[in-house]
């Protein structure tokens, strides 16, 4: 069997349906658990070795044990932007001691530049419980010097977005009860909704899921891409689904750069940035229901202790092991 550890607030969620004990957590076999507990990913997307700057937030625990939990993007040599639950789910790898890392590249199975991550911060004001102000930021160990941080959207959101696309890219699974995350995938949904926090996206055959948490929402701005959205999560469910990304505009000056020493808006100064007319990039200084709150897996020394074997790094064991940290039915 795969076991896995089930934090108090999936404990909470998961009594309710009558499939565990009671207990503020405890350790449950996967099978116990309901599907829409499993992680997921985007859904009828594609394959993609492009948007560099978007990275897989993975766990390693050194030993053939690899999770997939979310994903990020790169708006700064040290910095990426991420959800909250992501910062959350993070900091229980965590506190188990098993490193943590920013995986760039087309998959976590060989990706093309693997970081170690320094800290993790979620904004103060986040509410799992409300899915309220679901962003944060991680700090990379060193600075990545090939890739180009990805262009942030400082403009307010307006009616004018409403009928547009915006291109998600993550490394979710892709569908409800698969268990395929680790590839990077992208599709296109269009903006139906906005409100203070959040941008809200629907396709019928597509959407984001689990896995693809705080990955990017990427707004065609002219040539460019911008980052407009972190992905938060999905409503009723991620096939047939809608979801909703949080606005990066909206916490820009009250909480990313408080953190982030710079971040780019405009190609220009961007441009200017990586031909070093400037300081360089590189060295700037130190409705419906959701369903939510996600499982958490144990480090395989505690698997083995509880009889139980570590599925391998494949497309399952990615899923199983380590691997649906944030299911917050959060993408």
């Amino acid at each position: 069997m795969v076991a896995i550890w089930v934090s108090a607030a999936l404990a909470q969620e998961v009594q309710t349906a009558g499939t565990l004990g009671e207990g503020a957590s405890e350790w449950a076999d996967i099978g116990q658990l309901p599907r829409s507990f499993l992680p997921r990913g985007i859904v009828n997307g594609t394959d993609t070795g492009d948007y560099p700057a978007v990275f897989s937030l993975t766990a390693d625990d050194g030993a053939g044990g690899v999770s997939t939990f979310c994903s990020g993007t790169l708006v700064h040599a040290e910095w990426g932007i991420t959800a909250a639950h992501c910062i959350e789910a993070a900091e229980d790898y965590e506190a188990f001691g098993i490193p943590l890392y920013a995986a760039f590249g087309s998959t976590v199975f060989a990706p093309d530049l693997l970081v170690e991550l320094d800290d993790l911060i979620a904004i103060p004001t986040y509410d799992a419980a409300a899915f309220a102000h679901d962003i944060g930021v991680v700090k990379l160990a060193s600075p990545v010097k090939d890739i180009t941080p990805m262009l942030v959207n400082d403009e307010p959101i307006d009616d004018s977005w409403s009928g547009t696309q915006l291109t998600f890219v993550g490394y979710g699974i892709t569908g409800d009860g698969k268990n395929d995350s680790g590839t990077k995938r992208t599709t296109d949904l269009t903006v139906t909704d906005f409100d203070d926090q959040y941008v809200y996206s629907f396709e019928l055959d597509s959407n984001v899921c689990n896995g693809d948490s705080g990955g990017a929402a990427l707004e065609h701005n002219g040539k460019n891409l911008e980052l407009s959205g972190v992905n938060a999560f999905v409503t009723p469910s991620c096939n047939g689904g809608s979801n909703g990304a949080t606005r990066v505009d909206m916490y820009l000056d009250s909480f990313v750069l408080l953190h982030v020493p710079r971040v780019y808006a405009d190609p220009a100064d961007l441009q200017d940035a990586l031909n070093g007319e400037g300081l360089p990039w590189i060295d700037l200084g130190v409705g419906e229901q959701v369903q939510g709150l996600g499982g958490r897996f144990p480090p395989p020394s505690q698997l083995h202790e509880e009889g139980c074997s570590t599925a391998p790094p494949s497309s399952v064991g990615l899923g199983l092991f380590l691997g649906a940290l944030a299911l917050r039915r959060r993408r």
